[in-house]
Formats: structure tokens, C-alpha cells, sequence
């Protein structure tokens, strides 16, 4: 019988997020409680991925599942790039399915590359096109330890010329919209065929070549209706429909026939909560079934190839009903049609990065040529010194590519040439012209990309770019009024963030006042070593003034900074910063002698007069820092105000709840003392390491009446942890009883709270643990009781150990 097989495809991304001075993904507060939307992204999907839950009849889990080695994927690589070194347990994981893969899918793995920056390759020179490829197909074997097969494309965007590049390096397909066919012919005729009304089959590959005797490159078109049915009709809210629905696409049994989809793989769970227990339930379904496999696009490529050739509708992608106009001009694509917004800034926006870009290349070509025999190729090949940033890489690295060996000042400038391209890549991330406004997240952040390009031109060449990008940016029109052209933008929400190494020894001084035990030999991506410190206290005010020498870890440029810190109490000081060019003995003594006499006027004058305009306030802290610093002075200043509400909870907590049982409106001020005495007991009682049950039960029985205000997302968050912790603690220490019986107990009490709790994390845990037979592997060294209790957590846990029927 003709094999009849199904392959769903997920497509994970996000845009690169990091501060490009810093390399770190900065707090962002509306992805709370998590740190970053990076974070909270991938514990909706990225992590509920590689442990999915499969559940019986009763609702309780019967497998945890990886869905990553069942699927067709592909994640963006600087998404794997923050998942490696932010969330290592979940990159390792979705490494092995793709592994596991290997032998369900006859050698042919999951996973398939993406171009490495996910720019609109059609709207790219030849040279960027080339060098995306090649970075997203050496990151992928970097990564996952073979050459990859498939390339996925940003946005499916398209023409011939970005075709030709992947066949031309060793790409065997990639996945396109079906709307993206222009029309077909049999490779046993020559003649072209206009597509049928319905459109075309996407049941089978199709090979496309530049030209007789180009390498040829299949294509397979995804099956549209279903995949917008996943993505936008609410398929995922039942897992055998949506088995069903693509098993209903395998209508000829004479014939091999596969039926496949292509979403965004953050509709597993992101963008449609519990999408990964739908996706996990229809794979197994379809498994079961008697006629049908599962595939990968490399498995069903090799036993079944391509009977038809096809040409493409040129500039085409999967997200603009316009081609690739979304992404460089006002086509009438938008999240938000209601607002009325026009995207009028879209093409300007573009003409400024391109016009950058065009400056940049032949400063580029010859001033790198004078230490690289051929630059263009060492900057295709600068992604393996990304890879690995480890010494002996980046050795090798210059003993290929440099002229001659290099000083050190050569190296540094080097790896600034490097880096300017590498930004002036970012800066082109297709999300910055997605989404409705100039000044949104995404714009904001490839302007950031764009400054940090500047920034370092502008160190090498000597010359000022940044005005003549922001009169560019001018002409591209926002809609709002604060922000009413790119330059608004750039100049409020994009120059502010640069963090220049003077900027980076400010906030090094102010961090090492506050947390002089902390250790700073790394500040993000630069390396210190405090070289002169001096500190003087009186009281409340404090003075702090030195040299320390910072280290970018990508470019190796060494340069010291002098900063002097006047710290008045709480988050009150200033902060001069600046490169050490002057003699510091003869500022010190000045700021001492001024110190000693008690003129602190005297000391901010020194701060003007020695290092303005690099002056600073907590304010400027980054914020990561900048959160904690101040968490830190407030919960000082909040004892006062603390003890006030606890006073006011004990004293009318009985009267409020009177008036709450009568229907009376309760004073602001009364119902603010509860809120906070109730939220910040109970925050406190599940960080413990081990909870209080007695505890946390009468706080509970105190905000029985108050649920309406307890800060359910962070206590949920918290407790959630809480147990994770508590999991692992367990894990840790199999067969000691004490951790085993913790767990029992906060579980047990956790079962009371008035807020659902993910359980995901101990689940998992125990769920591997249960797998690994405990009870046999090794009984002997784990006592009866530890086991009658660890078999004992699994209702809590809502895990079935039957075996599923």
C-alpha cells in the first residue's frame, strides 16, 4: 500500500532581544512575573515542548512526552543562542529529540536550519543573503552535529535569487506557502502548466532549479486551510480533531500522499494555552492509527522525490497577502486595523538602514583588507568565533584569515570590523517592521542594532554617521504624539540605552558601592579589574572614587575608566565617569581634602567640572541592576511603612471583615493594609525551602474572605517554584526521607490554594524519576517507607502510573 504519512511542522522564533553593548536580555516589565518575554515564552512553549503531557480518560497524565522528536522543526539561531546559555536544561532537551529523531525518522532528523538572522532575504544584497545562509547552516551543525537538509526561510519569504543561494549551498529544500506556486510541469514534459482552481497539491515535493544543471532544490508547499486552522480557528483546543483533521487530508490511498502543516511553533502553547497537550495527544493519536506514520520532510524527500518541477511566485512570503511589501512600505498589513495607524514609516525606515549599510561597505572592504586576505570570507566565516568564543577559536580564526600576524591594537580593530557587520545584519530583523508602530519594541530594537553599528563605525573610521542616520530617520512618520518620526525614536528610546564602555565603568562604581561583596569581574560582556579604590563614609554620605579597567569580551579592548561616586543616603548620588586619560593622585586628594572638611559642594563641583557630560544617577543604572539596587533601598525605607499596615491589618482586619459581610465599601487605606500584610505573609511563607504548612493554612484562612486580592500570578509563580526547588532537593537526595516528606507536605497543602499552580517542572521530575523504576533499578538502596511514599505523591501530581490503555 502507498505510504500515507503526515508531518506537522513548527516554526519557533523570536527576535533577538539583547542590549547589543551588554549581550543580555534587559528586564522587561510587562512580561511579568517573568524577567523577559524571552523567559516567559519559553515557559509556555519552548519547555512544555520537550515535556508534554499526554492524559487518560480521567485526566490524569499517562506519559510526558518530548513533541520536538515527533515534529518537523526549526528554531531561530540566536533564539538557541539565549536557550543555551539561559535555559540549558530545555536546549539540551531539544537537542536530544532532534537526536531520537534520527532512528524514527530512518536518519533523518527533526530539525532543519533557518537563515541566521531572520531578515528578509529577498529585500537583501546577494552578499547578505549568502552570509545569513551560511551562518544558519554552520550554527546548525555546530548545534546539533550533522549538516542540515531544510532551510527554513524568515517569513517564507522568496525569489529566485535566495533559492539559487540555498541549492548552491547544499540545501536540499525548504517550506513555502501554497500560495507562493506559480505553476507546475511534469519533469517528464517541458511544457508549463497554469495551477488548478483549488490551487496546488501540497500532498507531494516539487524540484526547482535557477537553470539546467544549477543544483536543484525541492520545495514542499504546506497544506494552507489546516495550518490557519491550528494557527487561527481553535483547532488546538481539541487534540483528536486535530488529528483527525489532518488525517482527513489523505484522501487517495493509490498514491504516497503527505498531509503537513507550517505554523509558528509558539502556537504550541503560547499563543493557544495548552497547544503542546493537543499537539502531544494528536501525534499519538496518529501513531495509532493502522495506515499512517508519521514523517520528516528529509525521510518522505528521500523515499519519495519530486515528480514535478515548479516556479514560484517571485518576492512572495507567508505573512503578507502583498508579497514582501510588509517590509518596506505601507501595504495595508497590520495587527491592529481598528487603530487606523499608517505604516507610513516602513519604506523610510528601510532607505535609513540601507543607506547605513551602503556607507559602511567599502569602509568595510578597505580598511579590513589591510588585515584579512579577503574579508567578505572572513566575515562568512566569523560566525564560528560566535560559536565559540573560546581563545584557541578565535586564534584559529585570525591564523586562517589574517595577513600576517596581528599586534593587538590590529586585533582589536579586527574584531570591531567583524562586529560592525554583525549588527549591520541584526539591524535588519524582520520583526522591526511587522508590527503597527516605529516605536514599538521591535522597531525600537533593530534601531538599537543600528546605534550599536554606528557606534562602533564611527570608532574605526573616524568619521560621524549618527546624523545623518537620524535626518534619515526623521523622514519616517510615527503615530504618536511623543514619538512622532524615527528620530523621536531613536533619540528617546534608542540613545539611551547605548552602554559605552564609560557608561559600563559608572555602573560598575555604582554596584560595587552598593554590593562591595559581590563579585564584579564580569559586568555582562566585559571583564574588570579594579586597578585604584578609595572610599570614604560619613554618616549617611559616602564617597567612592577609582580606576577600573574594563575588557570587552568580543572585541578584547582594554580600557580604564575613572569614576567618582558622592552617595548621599538611599538612591540620592551622582556619578562621574570617564576614560582614564588625567592623573588620578591629584583628584583624589582634592575629593579627600574636600571629603575631610565636609563640603560636599565642593565635591559635586569636582564631578561637573572633571567629568561632565558623563554624569550618572541610579536612574541610569541598567535595569536589571537598577531593580535590584532599588529593591534593596526600598525595603529599608518600607520598614516604617510596613510596620504601619501591619498594625492597621491587626488591629481592623475583624472590622473589615464585618463590612465585607454587610456589603459596606471598605476604606482604600483599610483594604491597602490587607492587600499587603496577606500578599506579602504568604510571598514570604513559600520561598522557604520547606513550607510551614501550619503557617501558609492560617494565612489562607485569614484571606478567605480576600482572595479578590492576593496577587495570584506571582504567588502561583512563587509556590510553583517553591516546589520545583523542593523536587529537585528530592532528586538530589533519593532515598533520604526528609526532602521526600517535605515535598509530600507542601504538595498536600498546595492542594488548598484559591489560584491554579503549574506543576509542570515537579511533574516532570517525578516523572522521569517514576520511569527510571525506582521500585526495581534500585531497590536496594532505597528503603520501603521512601518508596510507599514517592509512589504515594503520584495522585497529588495528578500522574497515573497504570499503564495507559
Amino acid at each position: 500500500m502507498p505510504k500515507r504519512q503526515i508531518c506537522i511542522h513548527g516554526h519557533f522564533y523570536q527576535p533577538p532581544r539583547e542590549n547589543p553593548w551588554l549581550n543580555h536580555v534587559e528586564w522587561e516589565p510587562s512580561a511579568a512575573p517573568y524577567h523577559d518575554w524571552n523567559a516567559r515564552i519559553a515557559a509556555e512553549c519552548y519547555e512544555p515542548n520537550t515535556a508534554s503531557r499526554i492524559l487518560n480518560g480521567d485526566g490524569h497524565i499517562v506519559r510526558i512526552v518530548n513533541n520536538f522528536s515527533r515534529i518537523s522543526f526549526n528554531l531561530g539561531p540566536t533564539l538557541l543562542a539565549w536557550l543555551e546559555r539561559e535555559k540549558p536544561d530545555v536546549y539540551q532537551a531539544i537537542l536530544e529529540a532532534d537526536e531520537t529523531s534520527l532512528t524514527r525518522f530512518s536518519g533523518h532528523g527533526s530539525a532543519i536550519a533557518q537563515a541566521w538572522g531572520h531578515i528578509i532575504l529577498p529585500l537583501s544584497t546577494l552578499r547578505d543573503v549568502r552570509t545569513q545562509v551560511r551562518w544558519g547552516l554552520e550554527d546548525f551543525q555546530h548545534r546539533f552535529g550533522r549538516p542540515a537538509e531544510g532551510m527554513w526561510l524568515p517569513e517564507t519569504a522568496v525569489n529566485s535569487l535566495t533559492l539559487r543561494v540555498l541549492a548552491e549551498e547544499g540545501v536540499k529544500f525548504t517550506i513555502l506557502a501554497p500560495h507562493q506556486a506559480a505553476r507546475i510541469r511534469s519533469l517528464d514534459h517541458d511544457t508549463w502548466s497554469p495551477l488548478p482552481p483549488d490551487g496546488i497539491d501540497t500532498t507531494v515535493p516539487y524540484l526547482w532549479q535557477a537553470d539546467p544543471g544549477s543544483p536543484p532544490l525541492a520545495i514542499f508547499f504546506y497544506d494552507g486551510a489546516r495550518s490557519r486552522a491550528v494557527a487561527f480557528e481553535g483547532l488546538l483546543s481539541d487534540g483528536e480533531k486535530f488529528a483527525n483533521r489532518l488525517i482527513e487530508g489523505l484522501t487517495d490511498p493509490s498514491r504516497p500522499q503527505l498531509v503537513h502543516i507550517a505554523t509558528d511553533g509558539e502556537s504550541y502553547g503560547h499563543h493557544h494555552r495548552f497547544g503542546d497537550m493537543a499537539l502531544a495527544y494528536a501525534l499519538d493519536y496518529i501513531e495509532r492509527q493502522p495506515d499512517i506514520s508519521l514523517t520528516s520532510y528529509g525521510e518522505y524527500l528521500a523515499s519519495t522525490p519530486p515528480l514535478s518541477a515548479v516556479e514560484i511566485v517571485e518576492n512572495s512570503s507567508w505573512s503578507c497577502a502583498h508579497g514582501i511589501e510588509r517590509w518596506r512600505s505601507d501595504c495595508g498589513c497590520k495587527i491592529d486595523p481598528q487603530r487606523g495607524w499608517s505604516q507610513g514609516w516602513r519604506a523610510p525606515l528601510r532607505a535609513a538602514l540601507d543607506g547605513l549599510r551602503d556607507t559602511l561597505v567599502p569602509l568595510f572592504e578597505e580598511q579590513a583588507a589591510l588585515y584579512l586576505q579577503d574579508p567578505w570570507q572572513a566575515r562568512d566565516d566569523y560566525i564560528s568565533t560566535l560559536l565559540d568564543p573560546s581563545p584557541a577559536s578565535r586564534e584559529q580564526f585570525l591564523t586562517i584569515h589574517a595577513r600576517r600576524t596581528l599586534t593587538d591594537p590590529e586585533r582589536v580593530l579586527v574584531w570591531k570590523l567583524l562586529e560592525i557587520e554583525r549588527h549591520a545584519l541584526l539591524m535588519y530583523t524582520s520583526c522591526g517592521w511587522f508590527f503597527d508602530d516605529i516605536s514599538g519594541l521591535e522597531s525600537v530594537q533593530i534601531l538599537r542594532y543600528a546605534a550599536r553599528t554606528i557606534d562602533l563605525a564611527e570608532d574605526v573610521f573616524s568619521m560621524n554617521l549618527e546624523a545623518t542616520f537620524i535626518e534619515a530617520l526623521a523622514l519616517a512618520p510615527g503615530n504618536l504624539p511623543a514619538y512622532a518620526n524615527g528620530a523621536q525614536v531613536y533619540l528617546k528610546l534608542v540613545q539611551p540605552a547605548v552602554a559605552d564602555v564609560v557608561k559600563v565603568g559608572a555602573h560598575w562604581a555604582i554596584r560595587t558601592l552598593f554590593e562591595p561583596d559581590v563579585d564584579a569581574t564580569e559586568i555582562y560582556s566585559f571583564k574588570s579589574h579594579a586597578e585604584e579604590i578609595q572610599m570614604a563614609r560619613s554618616g549617611a554620605t559616602s564617597v567612592f572614587l577609582g580606576r577600573v579597567a574594563l575588557t570587552t569580551e568580543v572585541t578584547e579592548e582594554v580600557l580604564p575608566v575613572q569614576f567618582l561616586v558622592l552617595h548621599f543616603g538611599d538612591h540620592h548620588l551622582t556619578v562621574g565617569a570617564r576614560l582614564a586619560q588625567k592623573p588620578f593622585t591629584p583628584l583624589a586628594q582634592a575629593v579627600r581634602q574636600a571629603f575631610d572638611r565636609g563640603d560636599l559642594a565642593a565635591i559635586v563641583h569636582l564631578v561637573d567640572q572633571e567629568f561632565a557630560p558623563n554624569i550618572y544617577s541610579l536612574g541610569q543604572l541598567f535595569p536589571d541592576d537598577r531593580q535590584n539596587l532599588l529593591e534593596k533601598i526600598l525595603s529599608h525605607s518600607l520598614t516604617e511603612a510596613e510596620s504601619t499596615l501591619n498594625q492597621m491589618y491587626e488591629r481592623h482586619a475583624p472590622l473589615a471583615t464585618l463590612l465585607q459581610n454587610d456589603h459596606i465599601p471598605i476604606p482604600k487605606v483599610l483594604s491597602l493594609s490587607i492587600e499587603w500584610v496577606l500578599n506579602r505573609d504568604l510571598e514570604q511563607a513559600l520561598r522557604k525551602p520547606r513550607w510551614d504548612s501550619a503557617l501558609i493554612s492560617r494565612i489562607l484562612a485569614e484571606a478567605q474572605n480576600w482572595t479578590h486580592l492576593l496577587n495570584t500570578p506571582v504567588l502561583a509563580y512563587t509556590a510553583a517554584t517553591g516546589l520545583a526547588n523542593m523536587g529537585r532537593t528530592m532528586q538530589r537526595h533519593l532515598g533520604d526521607l526528609e526532602p521526600l516528606l517535605a515535598l509530600e507536605e507542601a504538595l498536600g497543602i498546595a492542594g488548598t490554594f484559591p489560584f491554579e499552580l503549574d506543576l509542570r517542572t515537579v511533574q516532570n521530575l517525578y516523572y522521569r524519576l517514576a520511569q527510571r523504576r525506582v521500585r526495581e533499578d534500585s531497590g536496594a538502596d532505597l528503603n520501603p517507607e521512601w518508596i510507599q511514599h514517592f509512589y504515594a505523591l503520584a495522585p497529588a501530581l495528578n500522574i497515573s502510573l497504570e499503564p495507559s490503555p
